[in-house]
């Protein structure tokens, strides 16, 4: 009778959460997605209120310049999609800016809609504060081990 071939080495289970070991601490799957959903609301949500000032002839300062209030969570979008290590500091400082535009807005006698950016601000900063509470340390590349191919007594 012929022998069995020895059984291939499997390879060790990855759980998609994890993040690739060369990392270091950074986010898992689901908090990345979780992060840009966020991201997306908040601009979504400044994007209303923009148009609900606008339309009440009380916009807020920056409709000018539409871009201003968001470009960094669009990089933060971006970091996210591309699994940068420093997402989370982006994260931070797109809120920073979120929160300086409320800030301007409310001392620019736009309050209505400098309240209302402060909210998304808030909105970004708890966020920011779960994902950072979420990341995820490497995980250690370990051989498997292969069962030995004959018994030994």
């Amino acid at each position: 009778m012929s022998e069995l071939p020895p059984p291939s080495p499997t390879p060790e289970a990855e759980t998609p959460l994890a993040p690739p070991p060369s990392e270091g601490r950074s986010l898992t799957v689901a908090w990345r997605w979780i992060l840009a959903l966020a991201w997306g609301v908040v601009m979504a949500a400044i994007g209303s209120v923009a148009q609900a000032g606008f339309i009440v002839d009380d916009g807020p300062f920056w409709l000018s310049v539409k871009p201003l209030p968001f470009a960094l969570p669009v990089a933060v979008l971006v970091a996210l999609s591309g699994n940068w290590r420093r997402t989370l500091t982006l994260s931070w400082l797109a809120t920073a800016s979120t929160a300086a535009i409320a800030l301007v807005d409310v001392l620019a006698d736009h309050q209505a809609v400098g309240v209302s950016e402060a909210i998304c601000a808030l909105a970004a900063l708890l966020a920011s504060i779960a994902a950072f509470a979420s990341r995820a340390r490497p995980t250690k590349t370990t051989e498997a081990s292969t069962p030995p191919t004959s018994l030994t007594v």
